[in-house]
């Protein structure tokens, strides 16, 4: 079965046969979950009109040629959009699959030049109403007649979403175990976890530095034939690790000696007032400890 990551998303008109296959599925589905049953037919009745352009389009999420995932939007006026009939197969729940979809939608909301959208749900539909929670809706009033509906929220699209500024690096490397220990022994760097998966053919180690809380994982993969990193194909150019003091800079290269790195010795070129000393891991990646002039 193809993983969440291959899953694709496609507009369609709401008539064609793969958009009513998805519905047929999730109308029956609702039929079976709610205790008064669902009407089918008059669902089918309104998306032939309210999921197709200008009032609103109709997205599929394919796994090759099975559909696997829909979802609606129904344009509600030049700021507002809502969100309806999200259904995935129940085969692929449990993977993101509905996260993603839900992405897609309020994606194709934001392209609209729309900010804000609204959806209802059923009571009985738990999964979803516990997803809309996690992924920032907040619980509205009721703002429409829909007789099965038990909840009501909204969500702003105005702002983009938000990063920490903590970035946590993820390194391939050909023996994650060996790696492991020359940073745990460079930067004194502590294991978190380890894992391993026969199925994905991968394993990982997860490394935290205590004090600055640097987190870096290595990455092994079974398909890795053992080729040493460049930096001139594209991807990762080098990592730098920035230092607080220029002094700081000929302490680390004392700190490599000692342990038998080989480096560049520290550098300070004349087109800049930085300074950096460069030098690899075992698998040839480029690392740099950077000090950064304070303007």
């Amino acid at each position: 079965m193809a993983g969440v990551d291959e899953v694709t998303f496609s507009v369609v008109d709401v008539t064609s046969e793969q958009a009513r296959w998805a519905m047929t599925q999730y109308f029956d589905e609702l039929a079976r979950r709610f205790s008064d049953g669902f009407d089918a037919d008059a669902a089918f009745e309104d998306a032939a009109v309210g999921f197709r352009p200008p009032h609103g389009i109709f997205v599929v999420a394919r796994a090759g040629d099975d559909v696997v995932g829909c979802g609606a939007i129904q344009f509600v006026d030049s700021n507002t959009a809502e969100i309806k009939r999200m259904w995935v197969d129940p085969a692929r729940r449990g993977i993101g699959l509905g996260r993603r979809l839900l992405g897609r939608l309020e994606g194709e909301v934001r392209s609209s030049g729309r900010s804000r959208v609204v959806l209802d749900t059923n009571d009985a539909l738990t999964e979803a109403i516990s997803m809309y929670g996690r992924l920032g809706y907040i619980s509205i009033e009721r703002y429409n007649d829909n007789p099965y509906a038990d909840r009501w929220f909204e969500k702003s699209l105005a702002s983009m979403p938000s990063i920490t500024g903590r970035v946590e690096v993820n390194l391939s490397v050909v023996d994650p175990v060996r790696s492991a220990d020359w940073y745990c022994e460079l930067l004194g760097m502590e294991r978190r976890y380890e894992y391993g998966s026969a199925e994905s053919g991968m394993t990982y180690v997860s490394l935290v530095e205590p004090k600055s809380q640097l987190v870096l994982c290595l990455v092994g993969h079974t398909a890795n034939t053992g080729e040493r990193f460049t930096e001139l194909r594209a991807g990762l150019d080098h990592l730098e690790f920035l230092v607080g003091r220029r002094e700081d800079l000929y302490e680390w290269a004392a700190r490599l000696d000692e342990l038998g790195i080989a480096h560049s010795g520290v550098k300070e070129p004349s087109y800049t007032s930085n300074a950096m000393l460069t030098f690899r891991d075992p698998d040839n990646i480029q690392l740099e400890f950077f000090y950064r002039t304070q303007e």
